[in-house]
């Protein structure tokens, strides 16, 4: 069950992630991101438009001694600063191809409707919908729909109640042809700093919800920083049993020191593993070890380092093997947490580089002053806001007047792709409806 008990576990886990791994400040924009694992390096480039808003990441591949190779896009198109339509592409033939479309409308703070659609040419077939919307101040509504001959399907449905903007209970109905085959429904409390102590998740037996889970937070002494949380299962032979266990401690600056996660043994709790954070002189984190129990001793197995480099805008991150498990400092494959923008990301590799922008550095416009195209200079990959513009079609020249590239749009789409040709100067002209935008590009 991808329940939501794994979901609110999943942000009470983030709430402790971003609060000491940040791979820029919030006056920040991270513009690259290279994975490296085994012999592939990966690289995702990020642009945003004046309002910061991600507009394309593109990734790419390198093995040793080879070009980068295109691999996957995603495009993000915006009306008024409200995401519209994002569409993901793959390198197909020396071209960005659309395989798939989402489409979202009716979007406000409440209410939202996402279309996901397969793109074959200029055929759209929708495939997946989902929906939110508010039927009062505090029951929220969410469904899930997939696509058959016979029409839009229920796959599921999750109603959350809340009071005075705090959730009191979630109730998920799984559905398989119409019929409900599956139900849960989780219920809150608060203790008197209105912070989470309790989920209790209930499964629906022959119409009756009966105990399942029981999650219970305990929060350090004056703070909202969680000491412990506890899981219990519900047995009908014996009641409540304990099952799983983390203990969390802080240092003097409230920053996470220690995580150790414990299973139930029928009458002890077993340690399983053990996280351990250190931090440099300003408080940013440059160390995470994971340390597991052998020979009655915590013992050292993987560390995750963390260099930034203030001058370069960049951190570098490694992970190496501890005392424990391999060569002492050898790089080793491990999942590496970092926070992206606001977004915790959770990335398996050996090392990652994050490069980054001051928000002023992120975007340039030197087209005209009703059409933007940014990055520029850039490594080959301009976008501008064909939502704007209406284009139809775009070319580029090199200096001599020569047309190397050009494209007829049949989708809208704002990605100018020339990361294969020479470095150099290029002109751009964007063609719509109504009017010739010119612009020069620097490609590095």
């Amino acid at each position: 069950m991808r329940s939501i008990f794994a979901g609110i576990c999943f942000l009470i886990q983030a709430i402790f992630i971003t609060n000491y791994i940040s791979a820029a400040d919030n006056e920040q924009l991270v513009t690259e991101l290279k994975i490296y694992n085994n012999d592939t390096t990966y690289r995702h480039q990020y642009i945003y438009d004046n309002q910061h808003n991600k507009v394309l990441e593109t990734v790419s591949f390198q093995t040793p001694g080879l070009q980068w190779e295109n691999l996957q896009q995603s495009e993000f198109i915006y009306s008024d600063n409200v995401l519209v339509t994002r569409l993901l592409k793959n390198w197909v033939d020396s071209n960005w191809k659309t395989t798939y479309r989402y489409d979202y409308s009716d979007y406000t703070a409440n209410n939202r409707t996402e279309i996901q659609s397969v793109v074959d040419g200029a055929n759209l077939n929708q495939i997946h919908k989902s929906s939110v919307f508010s039927q009062n101040d505090s029951t929220f509504i969410f469904s899930e729909f997939t696509n058959t001959p016979s029409g839009w399907q229920l796959i599921s449905v999750k109603k959350n109640i809340t009071r005075n903007s705090v959730l009191i209970s979630s109730e998920v109905n799984y559905y398989n042809n119409g019929v409900s085959t599956l139900r849960y429904k989780n219920s809150y409390t608060y203790n008197a700093k209105s912070l989470m102590s309790e989920m209790l998740t209930e499964k629906d037996v022959n119409g009756v919800f009966e105990n399942e889970k029981l999650t219970s937070w305990y929060y350090k002494k004056g703070t909202n920083l969680i000491s412990s949380q506890r899981m219990k299962l519900w047995l009908p032979e014996i009641g409540w049993e304990n099952n799983q266990m983390q203990i969390f401690t802080y240092n003097a600056e409230n920053k996470q020191e220690t995580e150790v996660n414990y299973l139930w043994r029928t009458e002890f709790w077993e340690k399983q593993n053990k996280l351990e954070f250190q931090y440099d002189s300003n408080g940013k984190l440059k160390c995470r070890k994971l340390f597991i129990p052998k020979y009655h001793q915590w013992r050292n197995t993987v560390s995750v380092n963390y260099v930034p480099n203030e001058t370069e805008k960049k951190i570098d991150i490694s992970s190496v093997y501890g005392f424990w498990g391999g060569n002492t400092g050898e790089l080793v494959t491990s999942y590496i947490p970092l926070e992206i923008n606001n977004e915790l990301v959770l990335q398996k590799a050996k090392q990652i580089t994050v490069q980054y922008s001051d928000y002023n550095d992120i975007t340039q416009n030197t087209a005209s002053k009703t059409l933007k195209v940014y990055p520029n200079p850039s490594n080959g990959i301009f976008y501008f806001d064909a939502n704007m513009c209406s284009a139809t079609g775009w070319v580029v020249l090199d200096m001599s007047g020569k047309i190397i590239r050009e494209k007829q749009l049949t989708e809208m789409t704002g990605v100018v792709d020339i990361s294969d040709m020479p470095k150099g100067l290029y002109m751009l002209k964007i063609n719509t409806n109504e009017q010739i935008y010119t612009c020069k590009l620097s490609k590095l």
